[in-house]
């Protein structure tokens, strides 16, 4: 067996378990069916992810920053959650 067919075939697998869990919404989106089983979702308009524990739908948003000295950097609208959440910086003082 070539030495690259091994890691190739991890890739391909981890990728597959990825997509067939997830479901990523480049317009509006809806949560899903948690009780039908469907397949989480992120979004990007709203920037949100929904996913399913126990049959109980669970949301997640980007970080409410009210802290004056914090700001949002390196946020990407195009990207779905949490790419388009962006990540907190803070300036110290």
């Amino acid at each position: 067996m070539h030495w690259a067919t091994i890691p190739c075939l991890m890739v391909f697998g981890l990728t597959m378990v990825f997509t067939t869990t997830r479901r990523v919404t480049m317009g509006r989106c809806t949560p899903p069916n948690c009780s039908k089983h469907e397949p989480n979702s992120t979004c990007r308009d709203p920037c949100v992810g929904y996913y399913c524990v126990n049959s109980t739908l669970v949301t997640e948003t980007c970080l409410n920053i009210t802290d004056p000295k914090c700001s949002v950097s390196f946020a990407d609208p195009n990207q779905p959650y949490p790419g388009c959440c962006g990540a907190v910086v803070c300036s110290g003082g």
